[in-house]
């Protein structure tokens, strides 16, 4: 068998980005959407983020959750809170909210258990 090029987390971290958009563009429950993209984005987190980038991808995620909260509540960004735009942000925000609620859990666990 031939080997793949792209490990499982990378198929999943960009299944993060296309059903949050797919999401964000078909007529689908939103409940449906978000369990995919948390699934998805649990994966990536217990696959994926190592030791060595606990830190680093526990930043970015911060980073892109402020970004994208402060679109969907500053009012003249409002207009895309109903848009596509807005549910593309809010599926994105569960994906990588999951995956970096496992990572810290997994942070907090690992220096409870060293003292």
């Amino acid at each position: 068998m031939a080997k793949s090029k792209y490990d499982l987390a990378t198929i999943f971290f960009v299944g993060i980005i296309i059903f949050s958009a797919l999401g964000a563009l078909a007529p689908v429950t939103t409940g449906i959407v978000w369990l995919i993209v948390a699934v998805c984005g649990a994966v990536v987190a217990i696959q994926n983020i190592r030791i060595s980038e606990e830190n680093p991808f526990l930043l970015g995620v911060i980073a892109l959750i402020t970004i994208l909260t402060a679109f969907l509540i500053i009012p003249e960004f409002r207009f895309a809170l109903s848009s596509h735009l807005g549910v593309f942000f809010q599926n994105l925000m569960v994906g990588f909210g999951v995956a970096g609620f496992i990572v810290a859990v997994g942070v907090v666990s690992r220096l409870s258990l060293k003292k």
